[in-house]
């Protein structure tokens, strides 16, 4: 595709790969432009390279500033648009997966062998879920990769590790809800029809709080000397903790946690995902480009 490539004036893309063809193609290159994948605080989301693109479109001033902090690129070359993958969505509307009206919880552990909580407590938070059957629902929509390897290889940290099954007994839980590659993991429909949060260091937690609500991340890590708010910006959106017993004591008072950190919620979400109703990321990234071609505005509808 290297001729359908050098002759536009703009390539859009979410990933490095296709460095390899402004790399191949040099003067006769189009313009890079990237929009980030997710909006998370790992540092895995400001690799380097991301320097060769031209542009960035990003969900909010977080990740420009964080951008910046990385030495990646210069605020000049930054444009705030939003979060796209709300274009997609209505957020009036919320499915629901259960046929009771008790307190819905969403499992969304991370698929690497290091920072994920599934390999040492996965099954743990879903026994606490079957032994309150009669209290709580949960859906247990981990990120989609988890499940498409039994084996994962951590390159950031050099771990590797055999992902654990589901016991079979919670696949046939009434008040559990499991989806391990179905299409409710890439809609928002989980993250929309729950009450409260629980995960470890996926960004998706972002896509959870557009209505707020409880969030409890679990550090595998066990860093106290360094302090757990200090790894990640978004643990600051609920309560951290270390394992299923820490868990098991806080669910009881999910309404509170959620009351207690809502002012942190609303700043954090602001920071990073620059949320505008009636304004979509779509029509912000279109006018960005054309400011940035230097070509005229987008006429009124």
């Amino acid at each position: 595709n290297e001729e359908l490539f050098s002759g536009v004036d703009i390539l859009v893309s979410t990933d490095l790969t296709t460095q390899r063809v402004k790399q191949r193609l040099g003067a006769r290159a189009p313009r890079f432009v990237y929009v980030p994948h997710g909006s998370g605080d790992r540092n895995v989301a400001y690799h380097p390279d991301l320097a060769r693109f031209d542009l960035m479109l990003l969900s909010g001033p977080k990740l420009v500033d964080e951008m910046v902090r990385h030495g990646i690129t210069e605020a000049a070359k930054c444009r705030i648009i939003g979060y796209p993958k709300f274009d997609t969505i209505d957020p009036s509307r919320v499915k629901r997966f259960f046929n009771n009206d008790l307190p819905v919880f969403i499992y969304n552990p991370h698929f690497d062998p290091r920072l994920s909580s599934w390999y040492e407590m996965g099954n743990q938070v879903l026994e606490y879920f079957f032994q309150n059957r009669d209290k709580y629902n949960l859906i247990f929509a981990p990120h989609v990769m988890l499940f498409r390897k039994k084996i994962h290889y951590s390159l950031e940290y050099r771990t590797l590790k055999r992902r654990p099954e589901i016991n079979e007994k919670y696949l046939k839980a009434s008040n559990i809800h499991i989806d391990v590659d179905g299409p409710n993991l890439f809609d928002m429909s989980y993250t929309m029809s729950a009450n409260a949060y629980i995960g470890d260091v996926s960004s998706q937690v972002y896509e959870f709080l557009l209505h707020r609500g409880a969030c409890y991340f679990f550090d595998p890590l066990g860093m106290p000397a360094h302090g757990p708010l200090e790894r990640y910006e978004f643990w600051r959106n609920g309560e951290v903790l270390h394992d299923p017993a820490d868990l098991a004591a806080r669910i009881p008072h999910w309404q509170e946690s959620a009351a207690t950190h809502l002012a942190e919620q609303d700043r954090l979400f602001a920071y990073t995902m620059d949320y505008q109703p009636g304004r979509t990321a779509s029509q912000r990234g279109a006018e960005a480009l054309i400011d940035y071609l230097g070509l005229a505005p987008i006429p009124p509808a």
